[in-house]
């Protein structure tokens, strides 16, 4: 996969393309939330790694950083409200509406489309 998207990004660059680039993983480590305080035994610790495995790709994030045209990431994945990261000349910006079940929500709104409206980003792209 990162082969491809280098390729993609080489391509765009040469045609002289400007790239907001989305995906569904977190492309950085600093994007996932910190070991919690309860992960304390080797098995918890292999497993929080595990998991965290899942949430994304710092290779990727090195790649898309190795690209001056690549101005926005848009990920998801992570439950949560993130605020952005910039790094290099890029900016990380969680998209995700969130979660909304009886036991757990992260929801400011009660309605879907309330919810998504208030997650919505605009965003200028400048020369």
């Amino acid at each position: 996969m990162l082969n491809q998207v280098e390729q993609q990004l080489t391509m765009a660059q040469a045609a002289g393309k400007k790239v907001i680039f989305l995906t569904h993983f977190a492309p950085r480590k600093a994007l996932l939330s910190p070991k919690p305080s309860f992960v304390q035994s080797p098995r918890q610790l292999k497993t929080y790694q595990m998991i965290n495995a899942m949430m994304g790709s710092e290779r990727l994030g090195r790649l898309l950083e190795k690209a001056p045209h690549v101005k926005y990431v848009f990920y998801g994945h992570l439950h949560g409200i993130h605020d952005p990261l910039k790094a290099t000349h890029l900016v990380y910006l969680n998209q995700a509406v969130g979660v909304k079940k009886a036991k757990r929500t992260e929801w400011q709104y009660d309605k879907f489309a309330e919810q998504w409206e208030h997650r919505l980003k605009i965003i200028e792209l400048n020369n």
